[in-house]
């Protein structure tokens, strides 16, 4: 059974509902009247104001940052996630960055294929220049005559040198390889620089071979190769001397000779020695040849210590120096100490000797008296044979 006061309660908020809301004045009269009436709540009201902005900023600086979202991620789910962003960011940076990376790639193709293209054409100019340089070396060493060499009888080998009617075109023929090479940089043109001074010297174009020994002997081939150097200084000597500049020739020697290069501080006290002999200074150039002999006479005990020249003319240079060494003073050349024949020389000797038939037949005893004097007994002992280099002098490479 209904509640008969509950009815009644709905009865009034239905009729209060069909009644139309009466209009309140608007919010400004309203506020005009109260500015008008009392300025102690317009005060009150801006204070609340105030208050309630100052509250929100203050909410807002103190609202705790947003907290990174758990996960709960195995360690290879962590990794993958983590190769994903990186992947995609680096997707992205491609995307903005492609044109600029285009532009490197077609760079990169173009400068190889131009640095591919400079090496090939740096190996073809070296190839050239060695095929001139041993040009340059054949037509020097060439052999003068008309028609081909006879082939040895021995070996039936064919002398295969480029022959030239005389020596003025045999050396003519050499210069004109040897310049087109010269002023090139590298060993290659240092090499044909020395060769065209040695061409010139023959030539007796003396001041312009100087000019190049002095070129070879500033390149920075000489600087790393002291044979070159050794050379070249010795070409500028030779040089002077030719043109009858003796003090400057010696100054060349003496640079030749303060070297720390085996083999040419011996050569250049030898030139030395040799200028100032000339000159009259006999003191001087034998000092000058007593410390030369000892030099090559202890590079000849230790053959480790040879200078880069072939042992010919090492041997060759220490017969120079005794010849003007007793040419000053004989009492200064020791004796040149040669071994004797070994007892198996002496034993296949005789029985060479015994076996020899015909008118010269030699009795033991002379036999005996032999190889006495050979060096196989009392005699003297056996001269040690001397070869023929080239001269000292010479500067050709």
């Amino acid at each position: 059974m209904a509640d008969p006061n509950e009815e009644e309660t709905h009865d009034q908020v239905d009729q209060s509902l069909e009644e139309p809301l009466e209009q309140e004045p608007a919010p400004e009269k309203k506020s005009a009247k109260k500015a008008a009436s009392n300025p102690q709540e317009i005060r009150d009201r801006n204070r609340r104001i105030r208050e309630e902005a100052a509250q929100k900023r203050k909410g807002k600086r103190e609202t705790p940052r947003r907290a990174a979202p758990a996960r709960n991620l195995d360690t290879s789910e962590i990794v993958d996630d983590a190769l994903a962003r990186s992947t995609h960011l680096a997707s992205n940076w491609l995307k903005q960055n492609f044109n600029v990376l285009q532009w490197v790639v077609l760079l990169g193709v173009v400068g190889g294929i131009g640095y591919e293209i400079y090496s090939y054409r740096q190996h073809l100019n070296a190839a050239r220049a060695t095929d001139e340089l041993a040009k340059g070396v054949l037509a020097e060493n060439g052999r003068v005559g008309e028609g081909e060499s006879a082939p040895d009888p021995i070996t039936g080998i064919v002398d295969a040198r480029p022959s030239f009617a005389t020596d003025e075109a045999r050396l003519k023929a050499a210069a004109s390889a040897y310049s087109q090479i010269a002023n090139q940089s590298g060993p290659t043109g240092a090499f044909a620089s020395l060769g065209l001074a040695g061409v010139l010297f023959d030539q007796g174009k003396f001041k312009e071979a100087e000019a190049q020994y002095a070129k070879v002997k500033e390149s920075g081939t000489a600087a790393k190769d002291h044979d070159v150097r050794g050379r070249a200084i010795e070409g500028v000597g030779l040089a002077r001397e030719a043109q009858h500049q003796i003090d400057p020739a010696l100054a060349a020697f003496r640079e030749l000779a303060n070297t720390d290069y085996p083999g040419f501080n011996t050569l250049g006290e030898y030139h030395q020695a040799r200028l100032l002999f000339a000159k009259g200074e006999r003191d001087q150039a034998k000092t000058l040849l007593k410390k030369a002999f000892e030099r090559v006479s202890k590079a000849g005990e230790d053959k480790d210590k040879r200078a880069p020249a072939a042992p010919a003319g090492e041997r060759f240079l220490e017969k120079q120096i005794r010849n003007l060494l007793g040419a000053i003073d004989p009492s200064a050349v020791p004796k040149p100490a040669s071994p004797g024949l070994t007892p198996e020389q002496i034993r296949r000797l005789q029985q060479q000797l015994q076996l020899s038939g015909g008118k010269g037949k030699m009795d033991p005893k002379q036999i005996d008296d032999l190889i006495s004097k050979l060096g196989g007994g009392q005699g003297a002992p056996v001269p040690a044979p001397v070869e023929s280099p080239e001269p000292a002098g010479s500067s050709n490479p």
